[in-house]
């Protein structure tokens, strides 16, 4: 079952509170917190489908909104930030598999742009967004077939153009072992 439910931890206090809910419920989502606000993309909404819906958290309001959707539904990607921009990369799509696109969302003007295709297409990867100033590491790759060991990175210039993704020197795209496929939950 996928829930609605949103909460805030405070660890002052060790409790969690309960928040507004979110408009689509979603698992598998990247999150990324950006101008104050808590940016969560696509996701799963249940077995076998994922959703293209952009889910916009403000913390001072506890109001969610939804921006415009992202080109193509994905769960299990990779989000961060880079030139003031939410660069989301990877995922996974039930229908086509693994995915190597990229897409880059302005939340000035609330529109998508598309930039450079991951190497490797990738999903759940195994580490979230290592980043700096101006690179985005994307580390393992999706568990269901062929497991990899690969580090992508995505490099960008802050000009309002990104370069493209180029491995980290000594890394390798080359699946290291093969993971067995997880027999699907069927409630």
């Amino acid at each position: 079952t996928i829930f609605d439910t949103t909460e805030a931890y405070d660890p002052s206090t060790d409790e969690w509170t309960l928040l507004a809910p979110l408009p689509r419920p979603v698992s598998d989502a990247p999150a990324v917190a950006f101008g104050g606000k808590l940016y969560l993309i696509g996701g799963a909404v249940s077995a076998g489908r994922t959703t293209n819906a952009l889910q916009i958290y403000d913390p001072v309001l506890d109001e969610w909104s939804l921006g415009a959707p992202i080109p193509g539904p994905r769960a299990g990607a990779l989000a961060g930030v880079l030139c003031d921009r939410i660069v989301v990369f990877g995922g996974l799509d039930f229908e086509f598999g693994g995915l190597p696109f990229t897409q880059i969302y302005d939340s000035a003007d609330d529109s998508w742009t598309s930039g450079p295709d991951m190497l490797v297409p990738a999903s759940l990867m195994a580490q979230g967004p290592t980043q700096t100033d101006d690179t985005i590491f994307a580390v393992g790759m999706h568990p269901f077939g062929p497991a990899s060991v690969a580090v992508q990175a995505l490099v960008a210039t802050c000009d309002g153009s990104t370069a493209t993704p180029t491995p980290t020197p000594g890394a390798t795209a080359t699946p290291q072992q093969t993971a067995t496929p997880m027999p699907s939950a069927t409630p």
